[in-house]
This record gives C-alpha cells, sequence and structure tokens, in this order.
C-alpha cells in the first residue's frame, strides 16, 4: 500500500508537471512579445487621449511608429491629426519638452495626410513666441526687446524665421528695434535689441512678427523649402522704475553660497600657440554649467596671470530666462599680449547691472570665485 501511494505522488507529480509547461510556455512568449504593438489603431488613438500620462506618452510612441511605417491612414490618420492639434495648441503641454506631438504632425504632413485646413493650423500652432524678459526695468538701464521661442513643430526637418520690421512703442513705431532670429529648437532666443525706454511709469511694446516655416535645415534657406507664412502680434507691458539699482536688486552674497554656486560649473582654459585667425597667441576657456545654482547668476569671465587681467565674455545663467540654463556650454577665445603662460586664475566676478537688463530678474548673486 505504501508502494501503490508512492506511485500515485510520482504520477501527480509528473502530471503536474505537465499540466505547467504550456502556462511556463505561454509566460515565455508574452515577456518576448509587444502585444501593446498589435492593439487597433482606434483603441491606441483613444489611449493617447488618456488623462494617464504615461499610458497617453505609450500611445503616442506607438502611433508615430505606426505613421512611419505606413500604417495610419484614413480616418485613423484625420482623427490622430485633429488629436494632435487640439494637443498642440494647450497653453502647455501634456508632455513638457517633449516633441513627440509636433513629431507626429510632421509625419502626417509628409505623407499628405494634413489638408490644408490642418496644415495650416499644424504651422501656426508650433510657434510661441515671447517678447522682452521682464515686465520692469531700472531707470537709466536698457530694456531689451528680444524674441524667446517655444517650438512645438516636429524635433527634426522643420524650422522658422521670425522677423519684424519695427516695434511700436506707447504707439510710436521705431524702425531701429528691427528683430530677426531663426529657430528649430524651443527655448531659443535671437534677434535682441535694446532701447532706453524714457520716463517713469508704464510704457506698452507691440509688435508684428512675421513667422516664416521653412522644411529643411535650420538656418539654410536657399535649400529649404517654404510651407507657410503668417504674422504674429505680439504686445507687452513694461514698467520704468525710479532710483537706483540698490533700491531695487536683492543681493545675495555669502560663503556659503560662493562655495554652491562654484561647485554648479567646470572650468578648462589652455593655451594656443600661432592661433589660427591671426597667428598671434591665445588663450581657450570652456565653462560648463553642470548643474542648476542656487539664485540667478550673471557674471563677466576674467583670466589672470603674472601682472595681466583679461576679461574674456559675459554669461548668465538662469531656469528662466533666456540663453543661460543649466547644462549650457560656453567657449571663448581671447588673443594673449605676449607668451602663453604656464597657469592661469580663471575669475567669474558678478555684474549685477548685465543681470538685470539680460535676466529681467531683481534677486541675484553677487561675489567672485576662482578657479
Amino acid at each position: 500500500r505504501e508502494l501503490t501511494t508512492d506511485r500515485r505522488k510520482k504520477r501527480a507529480k509528473k502530471s503536474d508537471r505537465l499540466l505547467a509547461l504550456p502556462v511556463l510556455a505561454g509566460s515565455h512568449i508574452k515577456k518576448r512579445i509587444n502585444w501593446y504593438a498589435s492593439k487597433p489603431t482606434s483603441w491606441v488613438l483613444s489611449d493617447y487621449q488618456s488623462t494617464n500620462l504615461q499610458l497617453a506618452a505609450k500611445a503616442g510612441t506607438e502611433l508615430s511608429r505606426r505613421i512611419t511605417a505606413g500604417r495610419v491612414s484614413g480616418d485613423h490618420a484625420q482623427r490622430l491629426a485633429d488629436i494632435c492639434l487640439a494637443e498642440q495648441a494647450r497653453p502647455t503641454s501634456r508632455f513638457g519638452g517633449s516633441h513627440l506631438t509636433g513629431t507626429i504632425l510632421g509625419e502626417l504632413y509628409r505623407q499628405g495626410l494634413l489638408d490644408a485646413k490642418r496644415s495650416k493650423r499644424f504651422f501656426e500652432n508650433s510657434v510661441r513666441l515671447r517678447l522682452t524678459p521682464s515686465s520692469k526695468v531700472i531707470q537709466g538701464l536698457e530694456f531689451l526687446v528680444v524674441y524667446k521661442i517655444d517650438w512645438r513643430g516636429p524635433e527634426a526637418g522643420f524650422w522658422i524665421r521670425a522677423v519684424s520690421d519695427e516695434v511700436s512703442i506707447d504707439g510710436r513705431e521705431n524702425e531701429t528695434l528691427a528683430i530677426e532670429c531663426s529657430a528649430s529648437t524651443s527655448g531659443h532666443v535671437g534677434g535682441i535689441n535694446s532701447i532706453m525706454l524714457q520716463g517713469e511709469g508704464p510704457h506698452k511694446l507691440k509688435v508684428d512678427a512675421t513667422i516664416i516655416v521653412y522644411r529643411g535645415e535650420c538656418g539654410n534657406e536657399a535649400d529649404s523649402i517654404q510651407l507657410h507664412q503668417f504674422v504674429l502680434p505680439l504686445e507687452t507691458d513694461v514698467e520704468v522704475l525710479g532710483g537706483t539699482l540698490a533700491d531695487h536688486v536683492k543681493l545675495i552674497r555669502s560663503p556659503e553660497v560662493n562655495t554652491a554656486v562654484r561647485s554648479c560649473f567646470k572650468v578648462r582654459a589652455w593655451g594656443i600657440m600661432n592661433y589660427v585667425d591671426c597667428g598671434k597667441n591665445a588663450l581657450e576657456l570652456e565653462c560648463d554649467c553642470v548643474s542648476a545654482p542656487p539664485v540667478n547668476l550673471a557674471f563677466d569671465i576674467l583670466v589672470q596671470y603674472d601682472d595681466i587681467q583679461l576679461q574674456f565674455c559675459r554669461r548668465h545663467v538662469s531656469q528662466s530666462w533666456p540663453f543661460g540654463y543649466p547644462g549650457f556650454f560656453s567657449s571663448c577665445t581671447n588673443i594673449i599680449p605676449d607668451k602663453v603662460p604656464e597657469q592661469v586664475t580663471v575669475i567669474l566676478r558678478s555684474n549685477i547691472e548685465y543681470g538685470v537688463m539680460y535676466l529681467g530678474v531683481f534677486e541675484l548673486w553677487e561675489g567672485e570665485i576662482h578657479f
């Protein structure tokens, strides 16, 4: 009896193993196959509209893959275009800085799946412009008139020019403030011009920016195809403040802040014999912002050796405006009066006036750090 029982147990274990094999095999296949790629397009379109951003991004990536493979057409293509155009028109994208929506629309356009009306919306939705960095300026300082571009088009293959012949200040046209810039990426700043606003109090700036959309390599107008042109009216209110920098600017200064600012940068310098542009000796400097600083920064970069101090360039770092931001890389070269030194000291020295003008902020680091 005991033997019979053992045999039954052995048979049961063998049966268990036989039953388990299909389950294990099925589990193995499930891991190897991307089942989402087989999901009906109409369902993926619904996922793309989901409030679950992770699911929506997954659906967008899958739709982009299917479009590139030529697997989206007809009613599905038109529905996708309308969904993307609505997404593109939102004040802020659900997908942050991703070009996913613009890339999908760009591929639909390339394949001729956008009619004239949708193409127009696509081009005009792809561009956002901001005019000037600040709503305030201190009397006696120049005020910047500048475009900052928020590009919502495809990640590659399309670019724009923004052009204006004049800026209107308090209803009076000023032709000296013509602005022009080209861009294919978000956050680009260009067309900087400046003006001294006269009189304390409010002022109104208006500009009609002509936007030209191209297909091709950014800046290469000769080999690009012009796709669309439209006028984008912009205006902003600016207040001129009386008083001086000391009356309005809060300065952040302490040894601890200096240490924190220093840790945000990597600086390198080296000498160049017979610099190619002029045949003279030169110093080249690289300043790399590797992390976000604790305060807004505006500074001069200088190099010192022996009894000589040379100013190389000015830079500013802010997460909001305009060129300087964590991750920016700056390189500059300066001719030196004599032989290349063996050792130099690189100095970052705060420049408050420059910071107020270019960043449009009234709280800045004050100090000096050496490398």
